[in-house]
């Protein structure tokens, strides 16, 4: 069974470009336009990796990553942000994210970190 991934991006098209990037790479993708949304999807699934924004219309990406550990210790957790700061990336880093990355990310940066 592939890995199975979460992107949480409140902008669809970016959502939409890596969900088809990482498919075509062999994971196997679920998708949240909304922090709501994906804490929906965290309780009722186990994901090796959520890959969020970190700052999403309705919650901060940390949340998220905090409601991920909670119910999974192991998942994996990635902030993307087009708002990069040292304090922000010192938050996420402290809060257990494996990696804080900017976006527009180079294509092949992603992959290689997921």
């Amino acid at each position: 069974m592939p890995p199975r991934l979460l992107i949480v991006d409140d902008e669809e098209s970016v959502t939409i470009t890596m969900a088809a990037i990482l498919e075509m790479d062999g994971y196997s993708v679920a998708t949240a336009l909304t922090g709501q949304a994906a804490l929906e999807q965290i309780e009722h699934e186990v994901f090796d990796l959520v890959l969020t924004d970190l700052r999403l219309g309705d919650f901060d990406g940390m949340d998220v990553l905090a409601a991920t550990r909670r119910k999974s210790p192991d998942t994996v957790g990635i902030v993307l942000t087009g708002y990069a700061s040292l304090e922000s990336a010192v938050t996420a880093l402290r809060e257990g994210a494996y990696d804080y990355m900017r976006k527009p990310d180079d294509v092949e940066e992603i992959r290689g970190t997921v």
